[in-house]
C-alpha cells in the first residue's frame, strides 16, 4: 500500500461493507461491488483498482470480469467513461465509496441501452466460410485402433446368464496354508542340525 489515505479509506470500506454481500475485497488496492442479481440482464460487477499515487490519482475502473460478459460494448463503455468523469471530480479525495453510489443512483440511465435478459444481449457469434475447409482426415499421426464390437443388452444378459449357472462358492479353490506347509514337512539346509 503505497499511503495513510489509502489505509485509511481501506478501513471505512470495510466498516460500511461488513455485512454486505455484493462487496468483496480483491487486494490491498481491488475493490469490487455487484450491482443486480446474477443473472439479470442489468446486473453489473464493477472493479476499482488504486493506482500507487491514489486518491491524487484516479482509479482505474473496470468492467472485463467475466461476469459482465452480457453487456453491451457501448454500454460499458459509457460506463467507464462516465466513472472516470466522477473520478476525476473527486481527485484528492477517498472515492471508491462514491463511485459505487454514483453508479447505484444512476444505474437505470447508464444502463438504458442494455436489455433485461442476457439472452437478448449476448454478442451474436457469425461462422463464416471457414467450415467448409475443417477435415478429420488430415490429423498427423493419428493412430487408428479397431475398435471392440459393442455387445447387445440381449447378449449381456446371455452372457451374464452362463456365468450364474456354474458358480462355486467362495474360495472353492484356496490352499489351506497350514495343511499345505504340514503336508509338505521342513526342509533342513546341509550344515543345520534338527534340534
Amino acid at each position: 500500500m503505497a499511503n495513510d489515505e489509502q489505509r485509511e479509506e481501506e478501513e471505512v470500506l470495510e466498516s460500511i461493507y461488513e455485512a454486505d454481500t455484493c462487496y468483496k475485497k480483491l487486494s490491498e488496492t481491488g475493490h469490487q461491488y455487484q450491482f443486480g442479481d446474477e443473472g439479470h440482464g442489468k446486473s453489473v460487477l464493477l472493479q476499482i483498482t488504486w493506482t500507487p499515487q491514489y486518491p491524487h490519482e484516479a482509479p482505474e475502473v473496470s468492467l472485463n470480469a467475466f461476469f459482465n460478459r452480457h453487456l453491451l460494448p457501448k454500454v460499458k463503455e459509457k460506463i467507464i467513461q462516465e466513472l472516470k468523469q466522477q473520478a476525476e471530480e473527486n481527485l484528492g479525495m477517498a472515492m471508491t465509496y462514491t463511485l459505487f453510489e454514483w453508479f447505484r443512483e444512476n444505474q437505470e440511465s447508464l444502463l438504458v441501452d442494455q436489455s433485461d435478459s442476457i439472452s437478448d444481449s449476448a454478442p451474436e457469434v457469425v461462422l463464416t466460410g471457414a467450415i467448409d475447409e475443417l477435415s478429420l482426415d488430415n490429423q498427423p499421426n493419428r493412430d487408428e485402433k479397431p475398435g471392440k464390437n459393442q455387445m447387445t443388452k440381449a447378449q449381456k444378459r446371455k452372457l451374464y446368464d452362463r456365468l450364474d449357472r456354474g458358480e462355486l462358492p467362495r474360495g472353492w479353490n484356496w490352499v489351506d496354508v497350514v495343511k499345505h506347509l504340514s503336508q509338505m514337512g521342513s526342509k533342513s539346509q546341509p550344515g543345520q542340525s534338527d534340534s
